[in-house]
């Protein structure tokens, strides 16, 4: 399976310039763990929730004054749509984190894969593998 299969395409994107306090509320308001940080239409990085938790509010900030910029987490890493589901699990255990933002073949952001993306997929696909089993079993036990 590829990794545009499982990801989602429904970004979430904010400028570097924003506050903390905006990406909170945003996270909030979008049901989301985390945002992709923008500089114009460059990609710089993704803030989450652990971000702010751990950068601003455990070490007593004013996420309103703060910018995401100065707690987002960085470099991003990306993955290629066209990469195996596989490949993407791979590089987010070998860089110890759970979101990929995806790109196409010219660099650009189309979308971002996360741990329980793949745990949803990986779960539709052994549903189906189940019911194809069941199937097979079921015809085979009709014609002895």
């Amino acid at each position: 399976m590829q990794v545009n299969e499982a990801m989602s395409k429904n970004l979430i994107t904010l400028s570097t310039e924003s506050t903390v306090l905006k990406a909170a509320k945003t996270m909030i308001s979008r049901n989301v763990s985390s945002i992709i940080t923008m500089d114009g239409d460059e990609p710089k990085g993704i803030i989450t929730m652990k971000d702010i938790l751990a950068r601003v509010i455990v070490k007593r900030k004013d996420p309103k004054s703060i910018k995401i910029k100065d707690v987002m987490s960085t470099p991003l890493i990306t993955v290629n749509q066209n990469a195996d589901v596989i490949e993407s699990t791979r590089l987010a255990v070998k860089n110890r984190i759970r979101r990929l933002a995806v790109i196409d073949d010219d660099g650009k952001l189309v979308g971002i894969i996360t741990s329980d993306d793949v745990a949803r997929d990986l779960q539709r696909a052994s549903e189906e593998l189940a019911l194809t089993y069941h199937l097979m079993s079921k015809r085979a036990g009709t014609r002895a």
